[in-house]
C-alpha cells in the first residue's frame, strides 16, 4: 500500500504500510527534469504506518499486518494469503477489553472457546473452536509464529501480546501435528526503537481490580541497537458467580540486539502465575432437558477448593536476512507448567439427582501436573528467477519435545465409591449454608500415587518442510507448491498406580499444501487452496485386553476466496468459502462414565461454511472488525444414532461478531482531546450438546467510551469505560460441556485509566 499526499507541490510522499518500510522524499518527475541538482536524502526505517494523517506504531490499529508469516512462513500482502487468517491487534484487545485470550479468541467470526473433560473450572481451562473443531485441546499454539506443544493451562493473560492469530484450516506442513480448525499463535510485545511508558489501573463492577506497567525504549541514548520491553500486571478478577475468582499475575521481559538492518536477536521470558477458586459446573441436565433447580450464582464447591498454575516461557529468536536471495530464522523455545487443584462439581458416580431432603450429590476431584516442553527449528529462505519466473522459496525443519507427568483423583457422593466413602464429599443444598471446607483434601492428594489416573507421557516431534512460491512471468498469477514430513514418537504410561502397559506410537506422516493466487486489480486477489492436517491419537481400550487404537485424525480442506484492500491497504475486506472433512474420530463408548475411556474410531466430521470479514481503519474517524461465519456441520458417520446426521455439537450455524469504534471527537487530538465510542456485537445461533440438548440462541451487546487528552508535560492521558452486555441478556454460554451448564455472563461496567509518557 502507498498513500500520497503533496506538500507546496513540490514533492511526492510516499509512505509504506508495514513495519520496516521505508520512507523518502522524491521529486515529481516534471520538476525533477527542472532541477538543477538532485538531493539525496538518507533512508529513514518507518516502524509503523500513517492512518488518517496520525502515525500508529505496528502493535497499534485493527489493520491486518504481517499475516502472510504464520499463513505461509512467506513475505507475503494480506490481500494474497490464501487461507484465512483472522487477527486481534494490541488495540483491538484493549478497545475491546479483552484481559485474557478466550475474549480475544471470541472476537473471530467463527471462533468459539468451550469447556472440556479436563476443565478445571471457570476461566481456568477451556479449549479453543474453529470452524466447528476443537483446535486448543491437542495441545498445539505457536509463539511468534513458532510452535511448541503443551498440555497445560490454555488460561493467560493479553498484557504480554501485541496480538493474537487465529491460522484458519490445517497447517500440519509447517505445525507438525494440529487440528484442522486452525492454530492459534501468540504475539508477543517487541522491544521499542523509540522510549516510551505506560502505566495504568482498571475496576470493575462484579469487584475486580489491576493494574499494569509496559516500558520499553533503547538501553542507550546514543544508540537504538540494544532495546528492551518489560511488562508487569496483577489482577485480582472477582466473577459474578458466589467465591468463583482468578488472580492472575504476569511478568514479561524481551531484550533484542539488532546491530544492523540484516540481523535481529531476541530473547524474550514470560512468566504466569494464576490463584484461583474454579466453578466446574453451574448446573446439569437431569434427566435430558430438564435442569437442576439451583439460583444462576450457586457456588457447589467447598470454601478450600483451589486451583494453582506456574507457567515460564523463554524464547529466543535470530532473523539473518544478509541479502533477498537469502535468509535464516532459528529459534529456541522452552515452557515449564506446573498445575495443582482441587474442584467440587454437582453429580458424581451416582448420578446428579437430588436426594429426598433436596440436596444435591457433589464429587471432588483433585489433580498435580508438571509439563516440560521444549522446541528448536529454523528456515531457511530466499528468492531467485528462472527466466521470467520468480521464486520465493522455503526450507524447514523444527523438532518439539514434551513430557508431562501427574495424575488425579475423585471421589463422589453416589454409593458407587465405596472404597473411598470416608473421603467422599456431602451432598450440599443449593438453598442452604454453604458447605464449608473438605476435611481431606490433604487425604485425597495423598491417594494419587497409589491410587489415581494418569501418569507419564512423552512426545518426540520431528518436523521438515519445502516451499516454492512461484510468480508466473505476466506478474498477476502466483503459485503455491509446498509439502512437509512429521514423525511422531509417543509413549504413554503406566498409569500412576502402575496399572497398565506402556504404549508407544511411531509413525511418519507427509502433508501437501498447494495454492493460486491471481490479482484481479492492483487491491483485489481470489485465490484457492488446499491442506492437510493430522493429529496422533494412542487410545488404550479395557485394562485387561490392552487393546491399542493408534490410527491418526486426518483432516483435509479446501478453500476458495477473495480480499480486497480498502482505503490505501488500511483496511481488509475477505470473503471464503470452505469444506474441511476430519476423520478417525475417537467416540467414547460411555461418555457418562469418567473412569471407563474405552472407544472406538468411527466418527467422520465435516464443516462446510462461508466466512466475510472487514478489519481495519474504514475512515479517518472509523475503525473495525466485522466478521461473519456461516457453519454447516454434520457427523457423517458415527455408530452413536444420537449423533449420526445432527451437527457438530457445541457448533452454532451463524454466528457474527463485531467491533466498531469511531470518533466523536477530535482532529484527530483536538485541543480538548479525542473521544471515541464504541460499539460491540457477538451473537450466536442456537446449537446442540452430544445428547441433543439445545442451546437458544443469543446476542450480546457491549459498548465502550474512550477519551484521551495530551497533558502540559506531553503525557498522554488515556480513559475508558465499557458496558459489557448492555442489555442483561440472559442465556447458556458455550462453555458448557455434557451435562453440564454454564450461564452466561451479566451485566457488567468496567472502567479503565493509564497514563503514557
Amino acid at each position: 500500500m502507498t498513500r500520497r499526499s503533496d506538500t507546496c507541490g513540490l514533492f511526492e510522499l510516499r509512505l509504506a504500510l508495514f513495519a520496516g518500510a521505508s520512507l523518502a522524499v522524491i521529486p515529481l518527475p516534471a520538476l525533477a527534469q527542472q532541477a538543477a541538482e538532485t538531493i539525496a536524502l538518507e533512508t529513514v526505517t518507518v516502524d509503523g504506518s500513517f492512518i488518517g494523517g496520525v502515525f500508529r506504531p505496528v502493535e497499534e490499529g485493527y489493520e491486518p499486518q504481517g499475516i502472510g508469516g504464520v499463513a505461509a512462513k512467506a513475505d507475503l500482502p494480506a490481500r494474497q494469503v490464501p487461507f484465512s487468517v483472522e487477527q486481534a491487534s494490541a488495540e483491538l484487545i484493549e478497545d475491546r477489553g479483552d484481559l485474557t485470550v478466550y475474549e480475544a479468541f471470541e472476537s473471530f467470526a467463527g471462533a468459539h472457546t468451550q469447556s472440556t473433560n479436563s476443565d478445571t473450572g471457570s476461566n481456568v481451562a477451556r479449549g479453543f473452536f474453529s470452524r466447528g473443531f476443537d483446535i486448543g485441546s491437542g495441545g498445539t499454539v505457536l509463539y511468534n509464529g513458532h510452535r511448541i506443544y503443551g498440555i497445560g493451562s490454555n488460561y493467560r493473560s493479553t498484557v504480554s501480546l501485541a496480538g493474537v492469530e487465529l491460522l484458519k484450516g490445517p497447517a500440519a506442513i509447517y505445525y507438525g501435528a494440529s487440528e484442522p480448525g486452525g492454530v492459534i499463535n501468540y504475539i508477543f510485545k517487541k522491544p521499542l526503537a523509540e522510549a516510551r511508558y505506560e502505566i495504568g489501573t482498571r475496576a470493575d463492577t462484579d469487584g475486580s481490580y489491576g493494574a499494569f506497567l509496559d516500558a520499553g525504549g533503547p538501553l542507550s541514548k546514543t544508540s537504538d541497537h540494544w532495546r528492551y520491553r518489560f511488562v508487569a500486571e496483577y489482577n485480582k478478577d472477582d466473577d459474578w458467580r458466589d467465591e468463583v475468582e482468578e488472580t492472575p499475575k504476569t511478568l514479561y521481559g524481551s531484550l533484542e540486539w539488532a546491530p544492523s538492518d540484516a540481523f535481529v536477536s531476541r530473547l524474550s521470558y514470560e512468566y504466569l502465575d494464576v490463584d484461583g477458586v474454579p466453578q466446574r459446573y453451574d448446573t446439569i441436565r437431569f434427566p435430558g432437558e430438564t435442569l437442576l433447580p439451583v439460583p444462576e450464582n450457586f457456588f457447589a464447591g467447598y470454601d478450600n477448593d483451589f486451583v494453582d498454575i506456574r507457567q515460564h516461557t523463554v524464547l529466543w529468536e535470530t532473523e539473518w536476512t544478509p541479502s533477498e536471495a537469502f535468509g535464516l530464522d532459528t529459534y529456541v523455545l522452552y515452557q515449564h507448567n506446573d498445575q495443582e487443584h482441587q474442584t467440587t462439581r454437582i453429580g458424581g458416580r451416582g448420578g446428579g439427582a437430588p436426594d429426598r431432603f433436596g440436596a444435591l450429590p457433589r464429587t471432588t476431584h483433585v489433580g498435580i501436573s508438571e509439563d516440560r516442553s521444549i522446541a528448536a527449528g529454523a528456515d531457511l529462505k530466499g528468492r531467485f528467477e528462472t527466466g521470467a519466473f520468480s521464486h520465493q522459496w522455503l526450507a524447514g525443519y523444527a523438532y518439539s519435545h514434551l513430557k508431562s507427568d501427574g495424575g488425579v483423583v475423585q471421589v463422589s457422593t453416589g454409593t458407587r465409591t465405596n472404597p473411598l466413602r470416608p473421603l467422599r464429599p456431602d451432598a450440599i443444598d443449593p438453598f442452604g449454608a454453604r458447605g464449608g471446607a473438605y476435611a481431606f483434601q490433604d487425604e485425597l492428594f495423598a491417594l494419587i500415587p497409589t491410587d489415581g489416573r494418569g501418569g507419564a507421557f512423552e512426545r518426540d516431534d520431528h518436523n521438515v518442510y519445502v516451499q516454492d512460491i512461484v510468480t508466473m512471468p505476466w506478474q498477476t498469477t502466483k503459485l503455491v507448491g509446498a509439502i512437509g514430513y512429521a514423525y511422531t514418537e509417543q509413549t504413554d504410561g503406566p498409569s500412576v498406580t502402575g496399572a497398565g502397559p506402556i504404549t508407544t506410537l511411531e509413525d511418519g506422516f507427509v502433508t501437501p499444501r498447494l495454492a493460486v493466487i491471481q490479482d484481479l486489480t492492483d487491491t483485489i486477489s481470489v485465490y484457492g487452496s488446499y491442506a492437510e492436517s493430522f493429529s496422533p491419537q494412542l487410545l488404550v481400550n479395557d485394562f485387561e485386553t490392552f487393546e491399542v487404537l493408534d490410527d491418526p485424525e486426518i483432516g483435509r480442506q479446501y478453500e476458495v476466496g477473495a480480499k480486497q484492500e480498502i482505503m490505501d491497504g488500511a483496511a481488509l475486506l475477505t470473503a471464503a468459502a470452505f469444506r474441511i472433512e476430519k476423520e478417525n474420530i475417537a467416540r467414547r463408548l460411555f461418555p457418562d462414565d469418567e473412569l471407563n475411556t474405552n472407544s472406538v474410531l468411527d466418527g467422520v466430521y465435516q464443516s462446510q461454511g462461508l466466512e466475510f470479514g472487514l478489519t481495519g481503519q474504514i475512515t479517518d474517524w472509523w475503525t473495525s472488525y466485522m466478521g461473519y461465519a456461516y457453519l454447516d456441520t454434520e457427523v457423517k458417520e458415527t455408530d452413536d444414532p444420537v449423533l449420526l446426521g445432527g451437527s457438530i455439537p457445541y457448533v452454532a450455524e451463524h454466528n457474527l461478531a463485531l467491533w466498531n469504534k469511531v470518533r466523536v471527537y477530535g482532529e484527530p487530538v483536538g485541543r480538548f482531546g479525542q473521544i471515541d465510542l464504541g460499539l460491540g456485537v457477538n451473537h450466536y445461533s442456537d446449537a446442540r450438546d452430544p445428547n441433543g440438548f439445545e442451546r437458544d440462541p443469543y446476542t450480546l451487546v457491549d459498548i465502550g467510551l474512550f477519551a484521551e487528552k495530551k497533558l502540559k508535560n506531553g503525557a498522554l492521558l488515556k480513559g475508558a469505560v465499557r458496558v459489557e452486555n448492555l442489555f442483561d441478556e440472559d442465556y447458556f454460554d458455550q462453555r458448557s460441556f455434557g451435562s453440564s451448564v454454564t450461564y452466561g455472563d451479566p451485566r457488567k461496567v468496567s472502567f479503565q485509566i493509564s497514563t503514557v509518557f
